[in-house]
C-alpha cells in the first residue's frame, strides 16, 4: 500500500508543474495524466474496498458521471464569483445583488445535491459499512494528495 501511495505522490508532483500560458499540447498532456492518476485512485480504492471488477467498474461509471457534472457545477460558480467580484461595492442596486446572490444560492445547492445524491448511488452500490471505508479511504488519499502539492 505504501507503495502505491510513494508511486501516486510521485506521478502527481512530476505532473504538477505550473507555466502561466500552456500550449495545447501541454493541456492535452495534463488531461491525459489527469485521468491516469484519476485511474490510480479508484484502483486505490477499489483495491482498498476489496472488490469485484465489475462493482469497481459500476464505482468508477459513479465516480466520473458525478466528477464531470462536478465540474461543469464548479465552473459555474467560479465564472459567478468573478462576476461578483468585477461588481464594485455599493455602485449597483439592491435588486441586482439579490439576483447574483440567489444565483449563487443555487449553484451551492445544486453542488450540495450532487454530493448526496452521489453518496446514495455509492452506498445502493457498496452498501453502509463499505461506504464508511471508502469515504475515510477517499479522505486519506485526498489528505494526502494536498500535503503533495503543498509541499512543491
Amino acid at each position: 500500500m505504501k507503495l502505491r501511495w510513494l508511486a501516486f505522490s510521485f506521478l502527481l508532483l512530476f505532473s504538477c508543474t505550473k507555466k502561466t500560458t500552456p500550449s495545447t499540447e501541454e493541456v492535452q498532456d495534463s488531461e491525459r495524466l489527469r485521468e491516469r492518476l484519476n485511474k490510480i485512485f479508484y484502483w486505490q480504492l477499489s483495491d482498498e474496498l476489496k472488490l469485484s471488477s465489475d462493482d469497481e467498474k459500476k464505482m468508477t461509471k459513479i465516480l466520473e458521471s458525478f466528477r464531470s457534472r462536478k465540474e461543469t457545477l464548479i465552473l459555474k460558480r467560479d465564472t459567478l464569483l468573478a462576476k461578483i467580484e468585477a461588481h464594485e461595492v455599493g455602485s449597483h442596486d439592491e435588486t441586482q445583488c439579490e439576483l447574483l446572490i440567489e444565483e449563487y444560492k443555487q449553484v451551492l445547492a445544486s453542488l450540495a445535491k450532487m454530493d448526496i445524491g452521489q453518496l446514495e448511488e455509492l452506498e445502493a452500490l457498496l452498501g453502509k459499512a463499505k461506504l464508511l471505508t471508502f469515504l475515510k479511504t477517499h479522505r486519506q488519499m485526498s489528505d494526502q494528495l494536498r500535503r503533495n502539492l503543498t509541499q512543491r
